[in-house]
Formats: structure tokens, sequence, C-alpha cells
């Protein structure tokens, strides 16, 4: 039985193929162009880039791990909130309740609780940098954001796999014989100049990176 082609042109390069009717892929034998056709009376067809699908792939699933550590944030943002009006509201109760028999100490519950408010509501409101537009941008990670009490080759390291170029170890020689266990130990770490950061936030891969240890 005789095998039936049909013609179809290359949408990227142009050249003239022949391709074996009933074929849904074919590739271009000149650039090397994958082309689905995609309606064999009409000869419809259309290069698929695979990289784009990929890159497609990776922010979809960028974007999944962008909301999951949204909605942490909102949970723990959500408690956070709870166990303060809370702590709140039961010192202005007690401020009322003490304000009865001693006004200068009610007052003072009061006081407490208008504070406590004033600090959680702002802190609830606080917007964090969450979203990669490009590939010159890194994402702060669990592990980068908890430095406390660890070794600075260890944050250094840590940074400098993430993507960051430009991260300055600064020593500080403040040990003395009596406090040689921090040997090592991280001070401060700030990202363009600022030691406000967590998990999930984003910046600039050539964003400058300090990172200040106690040594000799």
């Amino acid at each position: 039985m005789a095998v039936e082609f049909i013609s179809v042109k290359c949408p990227s390069c142009g050249a003239d193929l022949s391709v074996e009717h009933g074929r849904g892929i074919t590739y271009c034998n000149y650039c090397g162009t994958k082309i689905l056709i995609q309606n064999d009376r009409e000869h419809v067809y259309r290069s698929i880039d695979e990289a784009r699908i990929k890159e497609v792939e990776s922010e979809q699933l960028l974007r999944l791990r962008e909301l999951e550590i949204e909605e942490k944030d909102k949970e723990r943002e959500r408690k956070t909130r709870y166990v303060a009006f809370g702590i709140a509201f039961a010192f202005l109760l007690g401020g009322a309740f003490i304000a009865i028999f001693n006004e200068t100490a009610g007052m003072f519950g009061i006081l407490i609780a208008m504070m406590i408010a004033a600090y959680t509501i702002p802190f609830s409101q606080k917007k964090k940098r969450r979203i990669l537009s490009n590939d010159h941008q890194v994402q702060i990670s669990d592990k980068m954001s908890r430095w406390q009490d660890k070794n600075y080759n260890t944050i250094s390291m840590l940074f400098r796999t993430a993507g960051f170029v430009n991260v300055t170890e600064v020593p500080l020689h403040d040990l003395n014989m009596f406090n040689q266990m921090k040997n090592g130990q991280i001070e401060e770490v700030m990202i363009n100049g600022e030691d406000d950061f967590d998990e999930g936030d984003i910046f600039s891969k050539d964003a400058k990176v300090m990172i200040t240890y106690h040594c000799k």
C-alpha cells in the first residue's frame, strides 16, 4: 500500500516539507522546528516553543509557591492579631475595673491596651515583596531569614548559592578570652542597608548583602 504524503510549509524558515498523511507532528529538516499539523485538509500548522512551555510551567510552580507563602503569612498574621487583640482587650477590661478603685493604675492598664492595639494594626498591614518579575531577582529562603546565632560562613554560602553576587563579610574583631564561644557567630545581616527581611522577600541579585560577625 502506497504511503500518502502532504505538503506543508515550515512556519519558521519557510521550507517546503513532505509529511506523511495522518501524522500530527513533524520536524523541519532544515531548522529543526517542531510543527503541529492541526487540520489535514487545511494544513494549518504552528511551531511549538518548548522552552516557553517550560518557562510557563516554572512560572506556575513559582506562583503556587508564592501563594503558599502568602497564605502562611496571612494565617500567621491572623493568629498574631487575635492574640494581641485578646491581650489588649484583657488589659482594657482589667484597667476599667481597676480604675473603679484606683484611677491611676486603671489608666495604666488602658494605656497598655492602646499601645498593643496601635502596634498590632500597622504590623498586620505590612506589605512584603513576593513576586519574582525577572531572572535578575532572588527570593529569600527560610534558612536565609533565620541567620541568628549561625556561623557567618554558612549564611554567606546560602546567599551566594541563591544568586546574590554582592555579598560582603565584615569581621568585628570584638572578642576576648572570655567570649570565644561567639567566634564566627553573626551579629547582623543587612540587605541594601536594611535588616528587615523575611522568607519569601524578593531582592535584586546585585543587592548589597553585608554580614557582620564576631571574631578575635
